[in-house]
């Protein structure tokens, strides 16, 4: 089943085995799959259970859950072995820990979203550590207990969660779609011979004489005999060990200055203690991208950032940090959005959308509005507001056919979806409008501030960069009411949530704000390069595309 994640996707392999010291297993029989899939807060309302691979991160879970009836009737939990849990790692997108924990409420593949995720109990297996060197390898944990008590009736079957443990831990699991490599999960559980003891057979004949036997072990030591006469001197023994060292001497001479060093890096103290090993600027990586990068956004293994003069989309693998494609697309892009399995690009010049699958094949152009810019996935549509005809277009994901248009405000810039509606940034007037995503039409309108160009949802609340005012107005998404401002840089751009604060970037201040999403307070402003227009998270770091650096860079 994969966090904006390309498939956010999921692969959980679950196998039991492994006997109980002193009693012999019988044997192993493997338990159904009969679900696997994840849930992904960046698209609280979308189902992922038909995906090929499943992840975990801090915003989405993976869960599998299999059928116990095919074990021999009868079965209890003191007839199991063992049970390992044996996960296929697709791919380490971040080296860390995951937790294997028990799913306490009931779930299925085809309609679990973030929005309707089960509850988790317990903590069955903490720390499972995995690395870079684990990737193309099964990893196994035992989950004994847990399956012991599903037949025992302690716990509900309802499967098991798969959760981050570590801060920015993330990995990518094959599924039971995955026909290429067919490493499904599998729950193999191994029984203890326990029949009853059958009645005894008649006594046969004797046997041969054996062969004889080893030599015993050597007896007790007997008393010591009599003292023996005085053997003649040996020769001198070795050197003894050197004796301590004597008190320190006088200190010498001081010798002449050595050629000077290298220039040490400044290190931020508080990043070295939490083990984020950063400069005193926040700086991490730093990749070159085509010219103007304009866009930025993350499909759960790769960052693709939309270069605005040079037509094109570059990709980079979040891993390493490689460029592994550009593709080009239509004119001006200025906008992309992950829809679970594609990328897509709203090209502002040409007035179309451009979609690029998995493997980086470009498809389109798809005809929208005039001037795209800002674009959404809402589960089952995208959506793309046209600036220059003040009107939002919906787009059938499947073949890019045009599904209808909705007029909003003036200038309209930003879009962001709260689960069942898009909310519109009207630059021009200075509102947001609401639009119902099953019926198409305007149910509302939202006061905001001085050119809205940008916005965010945080699971409860909408960000909302203000550039006229420098500022970021946070407003409660149940209802509209705005619970304050937050004062950021000059000129903000773009805001994104990484699961626990807000980062805004300030195109022409040079830096990013970065907000904790709960109390508004700001954790800290750290530079960046040259005129940051967008950001994006991808489960650990956001990216950020430096528009007249024509480089995209990683905090």
């Amino acid at each position: 089943m994969n966090l904006s994640i390309r498939r956010v996707l999921a692969v959980i392999a679950l196998t039991v085995g492994t006997a109980l010291a002193g009693v012999g297993p019988v044997g192993a029989t493997q338990a159904k799959l009969t679900d696997d899939a994840f849930d992904f807060g960046n698209s609280p309302a979308q189902n992922f259970g038909t995906n090929t691979r499943f992840a975990f991160a801090g915003v989405a879970n993976g869960y599998v859950k299999f059928d116990l009836s095919g074990l021999p009737g009868g079965t209890a939990g003191a007839d199991v072995a063992k049970a390992n849990l044996r996960l296929w790692i697709q791919e380490v997108v971040n080296p860390g820990t995951f937790n294997v924990s028990r799913v306490t409420s009931a779930w299925t593949e085809s309609t679990v979203t973030f929005n309707t995720r089960p509850t988790i109990g317990s903590v069955e297996v903490a720390g499972v550590a995995f690395t870079a060197a684990d990737q193309a390898k099964f990893i196994e944990i035992d989950v004994t207990q847990v399956v012991k008590d599903w037949l025992d009736g302690v716990l509900t079957n309802d499967g098991l969660a798969i959760v981050q443990g570590s801060p920015g831990s993330v990995a990518t699991f094959d599924s039971k779609e995955n026909k290429d490599t067919s490493h499904e999960p599998a729950l193999d559980i191994e029984l203890l011979g326990t029949g009853a003891q059958g009645p005894p057979g008649p006594e046969g004949p004797e046997g041969p004489e054996g062969p004889e036997g080893p030599a015993g072990a050597d007896g007790a030591q007997g008393p010591p005999g009599p003292p023996g006469n005085d053997g003649a001197q040996g020769p001198p023994g070795n050197d003894g060990a050197p004796g301590n060292d004597g008190a320190e001497g006088p200190p010498g001479p001081t010798g002449p200055e050595g050629p000077a060093g290298p220039p040490g890096s400044s290190l931020n103290t508080r990043q070295v203690a939490l083990l984020r090993w950063y400069q005193n600027n926040g700086s991490g990586i730093t990749v070159p991208t085509g010219t103007r990068p304009a866009a930025v956004a993350f499909e759960g293994n790769r960052i693709y950032v939309a270069n605005r003069l040079a037509n094109t989309v570059t990709r980079i693998r979040v891993r390493d940090h490689a460029v592994t494609a550009t593709l080009a697309v239509g004119t001006t892009p200025r906008g992309l959005a992950f829809d679970g399995a594609n990328i897509w690009v709203s090209n502002t010049g040409s007035n179309d959308l451009s979609k690029i699958d998995f493997d980086g094949t470009v498809f389109g152009p798809f005809a929208v509005g005039t001037a795209p810019r800002g674009i959404a996935f809402g589960g089952t549509s995208i959506w793309v507001v046209n600036g220059g005809s003040n009107d939002v277009s919906q787009v059938r994901v499947s073949d890019g056919m045009l599904l209808g248009t909705t007029a909003v405000g003036t200038a309209p810039r930003g879009i962001a979806f709260d689960g069942s509606r898009m909310w519109v940034a009207n630059s021009g007037d200075g509102d947001i409008d609401l639009i119902r995503v099953t019926t198409g039409n305007v149910v509302g309108s939202v006061t905001a501030g001085t050119s809205p160009v940008a916005i965010a949802y945080d699971g409860a609340n909408m960000w909302v960069v203000n550039a006229g005012d420098n500022a970021v107005q946070k407003i409660r998404a149940s209802d509209g009411m705005s619970l304050g401002t937050v004062a950021v840089g000059t000129d903000p751009a773009d805001v994104v949530f990484d699961g626990v604060a807000v980062w805004v970037v300030n195109s022409t201040a040079n830096t990013v704000t970065k907000i904790r999403a709960s109390d508004s307070t700001v954790l800290g402003t750290f530079s960046t390069g040259t005129t940051p227009v967008a950001i994006a998270f991808d489960g650990a770091s956001v990216w950020i595309a430096n528009t007249n650096d024509d480089t995209v860079s990683k905090q």
